[in-house]
């Protein structure tokens, strides 16, 4: 009875896939490369099912294999559930089983995918015997094989393990149910005692009740004797009441009319209190604008007294500045004068020493030329020399030749014996006159005489060519070359002292230059500082000028800004005097509190002006007598976030009614501005 009253459905349990599995370690060897890491265990699923209900850890010892007629497709699974690789049997291509004795087993899918499986020979051999029969026997032998598989030994272990911990947990979940069917009764007994229980204090109750009514009654008997007492009294009472109710009406009569009277006199009274405030109005304007005015005026006689003041130190200071430019001034233009005439000294010695520089230049000139010509006629002697002498050589070397070669004649015609025909000797100057020792003998004794004036003739003449000059011993070309060299020597020398003597007169006179272009220079910035201080002068009286007139212009500003906020803060505070007359209570800040967070539940588009709980024109934060500044500054703040038009609109934008918003957020407006000047006033 407990099981089936107890939650009033049953569990199921979700169909496990069918897993059978091995003890082995496997690599899988991918183009040649081996993994490093080995898988633990091998399981071989049915891969339907284990799409269904995904892995199982250990397999599951569920071996019945049902009776399909529809192909089935497994799954070998190496590893755990963390890091597993599947193979699917219908891909293997290859189980090389060679070595399947010694414990190694090696399965080669159709993507060349080994997987190089190693545990003992028994386990190798029941897989190798599980695969061929996945892959070549019928379905039934491959149901037969299947259901007697069975698990690997440390599988069968943990299986067993969790077989037991399963019946152990069904006996616990067994005595629980005895438990609290057991418990279930108890509670249900006691249940029925507490409903006698019950029913016997409902008893007595009722007879107590009973009892009561029946007392009850006999009151009311005696209650209705004394109703009719008292309505004869009433009846008494309520006959004098008419005749009072009658003089009453008489006397409300009278005192309507004087009630009349009365508001009569109240509107006279009224109207004159009226022109009294209207009175009292302007006399207060027309009394806070000649404030108003004398603060102004006094603000600007102020003013005016500072400026003129101003005004005098500035003066004095222009005179002052105006007595040191005068000095300065005088200064300068001695300074001038004196400028003038050193100018007008360096002007005439720089006249002066560019005559100097051009009678130097001119004597350079005229140097440089004369020794160019003194070069030239030397080089042109010593071409002349050059070509007078190789002229010479020509015709020394011709002689010779001639000579050896009349010598060679006149061995010739010697050895030859002729008596005639005998060679004519050559003569220097290459005339046909001209004859050797033997010629005499040739010609005779009258060819004696000739030949001697001619030898004479050779002697005294040395060069027949007329235009030749008269050849020069080699020490009286030497002696004249060493001359030369001494004269130029000399030359040298003085030249080379007149140029160093120059150059002297050249750097003093550039080092003069110098110090007078420095003392123009001095001049100049001297002048140039003077301008500047003249400028800097006005530039400094301007710029104090304008810093009075400037701080002329913030003070009176100041002063402006600072009577247009005290004239601002009095009209908030007389402004502030008519909004926080002290007229609230406690009892009334509270009401008004608890109906204001009450709109905050009226519906959408509902919310009236009549229905918000606007505060009094004349106490807005609803002060009390006996608020000090503390309590009246936090009533303020609270009033601000109340009727603040954002925090308003935020609250109860959406339950105001359309047609009345404009109407509404102005009137709101209104109360947050007078509430934030309350808040200037007090802070």
């Amino acid at each position: 009875h407990s099981l089936a009253r107890g939650h009033g459905r049953t569990r199921t349990m979700a169909p496990i896939a069918e897993v059978w599995c091995f003890e082995v370690d496997a690599k899988f060897e991918r183009n040649g490369v081996i993994s490093s890491n080995t898988l633990k265990h091998l399981e071989l699923r049915d891969a339907d099912l284990d799409k269904e209900n995904g892995q199982l850890s250990y397999g599951a010892n569920n071996h019945t294999v049902p009776d399909m007629t529809a192909k089935r497709k497994f799954v070998l699974r190496f590893g755990s559930d963390k890091f597993a690789n599947d193979m699917h049997v219908a891909q293997i291509k290859a189980i090389y089983g060679k070595h399947v004795k010694e414990g190694k087993l090696t399965l080669e899918d159709k993507s060349n995918v080994k997987v190089l499986i190693k545990a003992t020979a028994s386990e190798c051999q029941r897989l190798m015997k599980t695969l061929t029969t996945l892959k070549g026997a019928p379905k039934e032998v491959q149901n037969t094989h299947l259901a007697g598989l069975g698990c690997c030994s440390k599988c069968a272990a943990k299986h067993a393990a969790t077989t037991a911990k399963g019946e152990e947990r069904q006996k616990k979940i067994v005595a629980a149910q005895l438990a609290q069917a057991e418990a279930e009764l108890q509670r249900k007994r006691k249940r029925e005692q507490t409903e006698v229980d019950r029913d016997g204090e409902k008893a007595r109750k009722l007879s107590e009740q009973l009892q009561r009514v029946e007392d009850m009654r006999v009151q009311k008997e005696a209650a209705k004797e004394d109703i009719a007492r008292a309505k004869v009294i009433i009846e008494e009472k309520r006959e004098a009441a008419r005749a009072e109710k009658a003089d009453l009406t008489r006397d409300v009569d009278s005192l309507a009319e004087q009630r009349k009277a009365t508001a009569g006199e109240r509107s006279a009274l009224e109207t004159e209190r009226n022109e009294l405030a209207t009175l009292r109005t302007r006399l207060e304007t027309q009394k806070q604008r000649a404030e108003s005015d004398a603060t102004a005026l006094g603000a600007q006689l102020e003013a005016n007294k500072a400026t003129l003041l101003s005004l005098e130190v500035a003066k004095k200071a222009v005179e002052k500045e105006r007595l040191t430019i005068v000095k300065e001034r005088e200064r300068v233009e001695a300074e001038t004068v004196k400028y003038e005439e050193a100018r007008r000294t360096l002007e005439q010695k720089k006249a002066a020493w560019e005559e100097v520089k051009k009678y130097k230049d001119d004597e350079q000139s005229y140097k440089a030329a004369a020794a160019d010509r003194r070069r030239a006629e030397a080089s042109a002697k010593e071409n002349e020399s050059a070509m007078k002498k190789a002229q010479r050589d020509v015709k020394t070397a011709n002689n010779t030749a001639k000579q050896a070669q009349w010598a060679k004649d006149y061995e010739r015609w010697e050895s030859t014996g002729a008596a005639s025909g005998a060679p004519e000797y050559p003569s220097p100057s290459g005339s046909p006159t001209g004859a050797s020792p033997d010629a005499a003998r040739f010609y005779g004794d009258a060819a004696g005489p000739a030949s001697q004036s001619t030898k004479a003739k050779f002697k005294a003449v040395i060069d027949d060519d007329d235009d030749e000059t008269p050849e020069k011993s080699t020490a009286d070309v030497e002696m004249e070359e060493e001359e030369d060299a001494e004269r130029e020597a000399k030359e040298f020398a003085a030249s080379e002292q007149r140029a160093r003597e120059l150059s002297r007169k050249r750097q003093e006179e550039v080092a003069r230059q110098a110090r007078e272009k420095l003392a123009a220079t001095q001049a100049d910035a001297a002048a140039e500082k003077q301008r500047a201080r003249k400028q800097g002068t006005k530039k400094a009286q301007k710029e104090l000028l304008d810093e009075m007139r400037r701080k002329q212009e913030e003070d009176a500003a100041q002063r402006e800004h600072h009577a247009r906020m005290a004239h601002t803060e009095r009209q908030i505070r007389e402004k502030a005097r008519s909004t926080c007359v002290a007229t609230a209570t406690d009892a009334i800040y509270e009401a008004h509190v608890l109906a204001f967070e009450a709109m905050k539940n009226c519906p959408p588009g509902a919310l009236k002006e009549k229905d918000i709980p606007w505060p009094h024109p004349n106490n807005l934060c609803f002060f009390t007598p006996r608020d000090d500044h503390s309590a009246c500054k936090k009533k303020v703040m609270r009033a601000i976030q109340r009727w603040h038009p954002d925090k308003f609109t935020q609250n109860f934008g959406v339950a105001i009614k359309e047609t009345e918003r404009e109407r509404i957020m102005t009137r709101v407006r209104g109360v947050s501005a007078s509430v934030i000047e309350l808040r200037q006033v007090y802070n």
